[in-house]
């Protein structure tokens, strides 16, 4: 067999995540950007070079190499690392864990062994997978379909290989690529808000941009792994359509962000439009209202009506997981609304609707989550119906509606849940049916659907105006309450 040559061509984001070897060290990018190129080499390379040889002379280290999906390993993790070690130097073997053993001599009369493991691992119990594992490192491809738990699994398991009688460990530690995940997603968290120490973060910049001038999408000289495609910046280009900026975004420019994942049930909405910008504030003239979401993931989504222009403002969220409604209220719903709306003296004077299915009796204790609103100090009362095309009209009410030339529905930034939702989160699944596009009939139940119900009970509260404030506020009659911004 003859030599196979693999040239690799450096780019300046690559170079920094080469030259920083930090314990953890993570690369964001567009698609088609050299990211798991850049890993392969930094682990057969890089840090397989620079460990320190043992009294036979052999330099040894020892990673585990995941992606979320089994398929996804093999067809594209697994791949892009057979092109830059093929099988003359590394042989894989297809057990269980995939194992890759990379072995070469190097100038200085030592030699590297390294030794790689291919592993799926999908949700924070498959950490289980890991026991007994003595690694040298880790890498994570594609982190953003990887629970920030894996990683943490998989970081307590370096720093064992070599052993300390064998020879000193030059490095430890994992790394990571991916494509930008959304902004709530705990990658953005740890790169963007907490900085932890020991943890770096590379991005590359973006392979397209709008020209601001013409409006026309167009290379971006700064685009790294431009000269390894053979279709150059058209590799991106070709990708754009007019109905798929929010994916070209994310893909091609390395935007946090999410695409969507089946049809929006409000595509009246337009963040532009919609989204307040900031905090609403709190008119204490006018009432209160909180819309319920109960059960075991409960959600209390915090608004005021505007009647002179019939405009609806979603204030404030509060959504929960595993947690019941009596803790929910005890630990988050009444101390938010006594720190952050102490004007309320009374509790009974908001105006409290919540799911109709709420005046079920548990079966534990055959109290409703009505009762438990009750004694509480809250005057509760049921949603208009949970019948979803009633509840979805009442939004899209608000939503297709300008008055005085601005939005008669606004979002504060503490409601972030519940503006995701409208982004698109909240969605029809789409049927799996070939050649035709079909979506379910309901919203799918997640973590971004609870505040939408909790929201659409107040909405139909408020959909046909209320005229006064029947006690729920003290001041002036509702009618007569102008805001300045709002």
């Amino acid at each position: 067999m003859g030599d196979i040559l693999r040239r690799y061509r450096c780019e300046p984001t690559q170079a920094r995540f080469h030259a920083k070897p930090g314990m953890i060290r993570a690369i964001k990018g567009p698609i088609g950007s050299g990211k798991s190129a850049a890993c392969c080499i930094e682990i057969g390379l890089y840090r397989a070079q620079a460990q320190a040889p043992d009294a036979q002379s052999v330099r040894k280290t020892r990673w585990t190499v995941v992606r979320n999906t089994y398929p996804e390993l093999k067809t594209t993790t697994i791949k892009t690392w057979e092109y830059w070690f093929p099988e003359c130097v590394c042989k894989i073997t297809y057990g269980s864990p995939i194992t890759a053993h990379l072995k070469y001599d190097l100038k200085d009369g030592t030699s590297v062994d390294c030794e790689v493991l291919f592993m799926s691992l999908d949700n924070p119990n498959d950490t289980g997978k890991l026991l007994s594992l003595e690694l040298t490192g880790f890498w994570v491809n594609e982190a953003r379909e990887i629970d920030l738990a894996i990683v943490d699994g998989l970081l307590s398991r370096t720093g064992r290989y070599p052993a300390k009688s064998d020879a000193p460990l030059t490095w430890t530690g994992g790394i990571l690529d991916t494509n930008p995940p959304d902004d709530d997603h705990w990658w953005h968290r740890l790169a963007e808000v907490d900085h932890p120490e020991g943890w770096q973060f590379f991005n590359q910049p973006a392979a397209i941009r709008k020209n601001p001038v013409t409006g026309k999408w167009e290379g971006n000289p700064e685009a790294e792994n431009v000269r390894n495609l053979q279709l150059g910046f058209d590799y991106w280009l070709r990708m754009v359509r007019p109905d798929n900026e929010p994916w070209v975004k994310v893909y091609c420019c390395a935007e946090y962000g999410f695409v969507q994942d089946g049809r929006p049930v409000y595509p009246e909405y337009s963040d532009s439009l919609h989204y307040f910008g900031g905090p609403i504030p709190f008119e204490p003239r006018l009432p209160l209202l909180i819309g319920f979401d109960f059960g075991l993931t409960p959600a209390a989504v915090i608004c005021q009506y505007y009647p002179g222009p019939h405009r609806l403002c979603a204030l404030k969220e509060l959504v929960a997981e595993n947690m019941g409604l009596d803790q929910f209220l005890e630990n988050a719903v009444v101390p938010t609304l006594r720190r952050d709306f102490r004007q309320i003296e009374n509790l009974g004077n908001i105006i409290v609707v919540g799911d109709p299915a709420g005046k079920i009796r548990s079966p534990t204790d055959e109290s409703t989550c009505y009762e438990s609103l009750e004694a509480r100090g809250f005057n509760p009362e049921e949603g208009l119906t949970n019948d979803l095309l009633p509840r979805l009209g009442s939004v899209k009410g608000f939503l297709s509606r300008i008055s005085a030339g601005k939005p008669a529905l606004l979002i504060s930034s503490e409601c972030p849940t519940l503006r995701k939702g409208m982004m698109g989160k909240y969605r029809f699944k789409r049927v799996q049916i070939r050649g035709e596009e079909r979506y379910h009939d309901q919203p799918v139940k997640d973590m971004y659907s609870h505040a939408q119900d909790g929201f659409q009970y107040v909405a139909m509260k408020v959909q046909g105006g209320m005229e006064t404030t029947s006690g729920k506020s003290s001041g002036l009659p509702v009618s007569e309450v102008r805001a300045g911004r709002l």
